[in-house]
């Protein structure tokens, strides 16, 4: 009988050091989530810092050019408006400017449905 109780405990000994290696494992694979979920964190905190300084730049070219636009058309009015007065030069102006952004406009529709005409890269 002694040796079945020998036995005994050299099972329930590897059983507790098998729990201890999964609750060791289970923890180890945490600890590895959360560094990875970290270096990711990390990673999209200072791309989101870098690209802070691009968008300032692009936002401030943006109205800088939108203000040059503005101010290309005040004189296209202003040059019109001495040979055809200045109601009808507000209006040519006008109505040009809107069927130039239709026409861009257009453009855009056309060339996003062609997006969709493309094949998916899974079948290239």
């Amino acid at each position: 009988m002694a040796e079945a109780d020998d036995g005994n405990e050299t099972q329930e000994g590897e059983s507790e050091s098998l729990g201890s290696l999964f609750n060791r494992l289970i923890g180890d694979a945490r600890a590895l989530a959360r560094a990875e979920l970290d270096l990711y964190r990390s990673i999209v905190v200072r791309r989101l810092t870098g690209s802070r300084r691009v968008l300032l730049l692009a936002g401030s070219a943006l109205v800088l050019m939108l203000a040059s636009v503005t101010a290309l058309l005040v004189g296209f009015v202003m040059a019109l408006a001495r040979l055809i007065g200045p109601f009808c030069a507000a209006l040519v102006v006008g109505i040009g400017g809107v069927v130039v952004g239709l026409l861009l406009l257009w453009l855009a529709v056309r060339s996003f449905q062609r997006l969709g005409d493309m094949p998916d890269e899974e079948a290239l």
